[in-house]
């Protein structure tokens, strides 16, 4: 049996255990009640939408508002999660150090792994239907993304000017938020400003 077969076994095989588990209902999950009337509004305004300058400008508009408050928090979360994963900050510093690198890494991996549209479900069901929970369901996978690239361009940044203080006497933090972390910056604003776009348009690659 392939891996492909395998993998789709396992699939059914947890799909009918959860089935059978739940006690799921087949007419629960089908559209009934206020649920059909907003299937078929749903779908007339997908057939025949409005688009009129004044919707469309409010659309952008609000598409806008989104990508901002998304790629703030976005932002605000991956700083110090980048700067906590890279390999740099921790030069020099033993075991238990690695660690919470480690860990912390993970983390991002997670954050990043799961798609908005999972956030979102989450987030509604813990936050209801609310303005918030959007931007917050758009932001984790995003400050994950940040987080990532963040932390690979502190890594990679130039070791002049990190040796230079080195000569005399700087400290590790001194070194990396003096020396490593300023040279980063410019690449970090410009990924940022990437990023945003890809908010604003959802095309992009990360």
């Amino acid at each position: 049996m392939s891996n492909r077969a395998r993998v789709l076994v396992g699939i059914a095989a947890t799909s009918l255990a959860a089935y059978v588990y739940l006690d799921i209902s087949i007419r629960d999950l089908l559209p009934h009640g206020d649920g059909v009337r907003i299937v078929k509004q749903f779908a007339a305004a997908a057939l025949s939408p409005e688009a009129n300058p004044q919707n469309i400008f409010i659309a952008v508009l609000v598409t806008i508002k989104y990508a901002v408050a998304a790629i703030t928090l976005a932002f605000a979360l991956a700083m110090p999660l980048s700067v906590i994963a890279s390999s740099s900050f921790w030069a020099g510093c033993g075991v238990p150090c690695q660690v919470l690198r480690w860990v912390v890494r993970s983390f991002i991996a997670l954050m990043r792994s799961v798609h908005e549209l999972l956030w979102a479900v989450l987030l509604l069901a813990a936050m209801g239907l609310s303005p918030i929970s959007a931007v917050i369901a758009i932001a984790i996978p995003y400050a994950g993304t940040l987080a990532k690239v963040f932390s690979d361009i502190i890594d990679e940044s130039s070791l002049k000017a990190e040796t230079a203080l080195h000569s005399i006497g700087a400290s590790r933090l001194q070194k990396f938020f003096f020396g490593r972390l300023p040279q980063a910056i410019p690449d970090i604003l410009s990924y940022a400003f990437y990023r945003f776009e890809c908010g604003c348009s959802k095309d992009c690659k990360q």
